[in-house]
């Protein structure tokens, strides 16, 4: 700054220059609203220019029921979002297709080599990495390495989990969310082997379901988790439930549940 503007900005007295900051800062933001829809789409803005962290933008994110989506066009930092309804799969009656039950059935008949072997948070690191290589189909990903450094301080805290698929010793599949008391969020899962993320989360949803988890979040509604009694529920009632899960207690543990048939 000029010196000479220096000086004439020391002698404004406080309270006129805070007033002066209060008016800049309403008259921005009105902007700001108008050419986003709306004064709670303009915060989910501001989220998205937060440097991406663990305590002070990524928890307090997941405390609002928001979700973090990539910005596709650039790449570099998380759109937040708030959608009118979300992708609930109920804990007590999920439902599993008939393919997916042969397939579960089957694997306790394999040899060891061919086997699926299912463990929780074993590998954490490789398991978000492995989430994070591009798709076949495009080379861009929305786990940045910012968002990755993040989960692994949740991960450090006992909030971010793995639920991981072996074979032949090989991580060949997994399943990524966060645990908030009796709310767990579904972040994203991976496999390189046809069936494993879909034998990681059915692992899942028996862990949440035994650990007496109340909400279980997949984010946006009508997507793939659709196979598994997926409902899709609004805004409002997901706040009510979210904020009633996330006061119940519960914790997870690593012991790998077992399957009955």
């Amino acid at each position: 700054m000029n010196p000479l503007v220096e000086k004439v900005a020391d002698l404004i007295p406080d309270k006129v220059r805070a007033s002066i900051k209060k008016r800049t800062q309403d008259s921005l933001f009105s902007a700001l609203s108008k050419v986003s829809g709306g004064r709670h789409k303009a915060l989910l803005w501001t989220y998205s220019n937060f440097e991406m962290n663990a305590y002070s933008i990524l928890l307090r994110g997941y405390f609002q029921g928001l979700i973090p989506l990539p910005n596709m066009s650039n790449g570099q930092f998380v759109e937040w979002h708030d959608p009118e309804y979300r992708g609930i799969v109920p804990i007590e009656d999920f439902r599993a297709r008939g393919d997916l039950m042969r397939v579960l059935k089957k694997n306790q008949s394999l040899t060891d080599e061919k086997r699926f072997i299912v463990k929780i948070n074993t590998d954490f690191k490789k398991t978000i990495e492995s989430c994070a290589k591009p798709r076949k189909r495009t080379k861009r990903t929305w786990l940045t390495p910012a968002f990755i450094e993040a989960a692994m301080q949740l991960h450090d805290m006992g909030i971010a989990h793995s639920i991981e698929t072996y074979q032949n010793g090989e991580l060949v599949g997994g399943v990524i969310g966060f645990a908030i008391n009796g709310y767990f969020g579904d972040i994203t899962l991976f496999h390189f082997v046809d069936n494993a993320s879909k034998v990681a989360y059915y692992h899942l949803l028996l862990k949440l379901k035994e650990s007496g988890f109340t909400l279980h979040d997949s984010g946006w509604g009508n997507t793939w988790f659709s196979q598994f009694n997926l409902i899709n529920m609004h805004r409002e009632e997901f706040k009510r439930n979210l904020t009633q899960a996330m006061i119940t207690h519960v914790k997870m543990n690593d012991v790998v549940p077992k399957l009955y048939f």
